[in-house]
Order: structure tokens, then sequence, then C-alpha cells
């Protein structure tokens, strides 16, 4: 697989495929996975690694996935997992810079493990209310200084940070936000 370089639709619509694991595949020189998995409905597990990007509609229908976890290194997702409604555990990467629309009726989501500190995920660049999963999610759990996770339940805001961008704090269960004056949205 070293020298493949798309693999858009290659499981297109396998709807009796239940487990996959392509994490030894070498997808270095992989750029397309778009409808990859579209259409996978009975799809319940998933292994992926090296995997920078999740182009437009890669696990779109896959009602089977009850936790998705993304690798280390990916930093985009395009509409990814749409009508993924059963998912409940999702594992995002530190890496991830920018969402479009990734997490459309995810509406069984309950919890968001982050795998970097809340001051990570406010550059997570979100292009709307669905592209963040806290727009369903009841719970983001972000790395504390001992790397464990950790509930956000406040969220008091560092003066370092000077811009939070849209949709960056929506959709988020919490009790307090504090923000500084010198932070521009």
């Amino acid at each position: 697989t070293s020298q493949v370089t798309t693999m858009r639709t290659m499981f297109q619509n396998c709807s009796n495929l239940i487990n996959l694991d392509v994490s030894n595949w070498d997808t270095r020189q992989v750029t397309d996975v778009s409808h990859m998995f579209f259409g996978c409905t009975n799809l319940t597990t998933l292994t992926l690694e090296n995997v920078t990007s999740l182009d437009v509609y890669s696990f779109n229908n896959c009602r089977g996935l009850t936790q998705i976890n993304l690798p280390k290194g990916l930093t985009s997702l395009d509409s990814s997992f749409v009508n993924c409604s059963e998912v409940v555990n999702l594992y995002l990467p530190s890496s991830l810079r920018s969402s479009n629309n990734a997490f459309l009726n995810m509406t069984k989501l309950e919890n968001v493990y982050y795998n970097g500190t809340f001051n990570d995920w406010l550059n997570i660049f979100f292009t709307s209310f669905e592209s963040n999963p806290m727009a369903y999610a009841k719970n983001l759990y972000v790395l504390d200084n001992e790397n464990n996770y950790v509930l956000v339940e406040n969220i008091n805001i560092p003066s370092n940070i000077d811009t939070i961008g849209s949709y960056q704090l929506a959709g988020l269960n919490v009790q307090e936000v504090v923000i500084p004056n010198t932070v521009t949205y």
C-alpha cells in the first residue's frame, strides 16, 4: 500500500463489514479517503493510523460505530462522520486543527476525550456549530498536567490567549466561564 494515493470509495456500501484493521497499511501517500467507508452501516470497529485528514463523507452513515479513536497526526476533518448516530465516545488527537461539519447528527455522543489541554482545544478551527462535537456531547475531557483526562466543568481562559474563534466554546456543559478582557472573538 506504500504507493497508493487514493482510497476513495474503497469500502463504500460494504454494509456487512463489521471489523477492519488498517493500522498496518502504509497510507503516507494517500491523499483521498473520501467516501471510503460511506454506508458501512454495520462497521463497529475500526483502527486507523498514519492518517492526517479525513475527507468528505469518509464514514457517512456508519451507524454501527459506537466509539471512534482518531490517530495522532490527524489535522483536519471534513464532513467525515455525518450520520454516525450511535457513537457514544469520541477520542480526538491534539494534532486536530480544523473541523468542517464533521459530526453532523452524532446524536448519541456522550463523551469527547481530547488528547490535549483545554488551551490546545482553543486552537481548533470549527466552521460551524455541528463542526464542534460538543454540539451533541455532554462531556468534554482534556488532559491535565499529569496526562490524565479531566472533565471540563469550569473554564478560565488564560491571559496569554488573545483570540477565541467561533464555536470553540459552543455546547460546553460548564458551570462558569472566565474570559479576560484582552480576548477578542
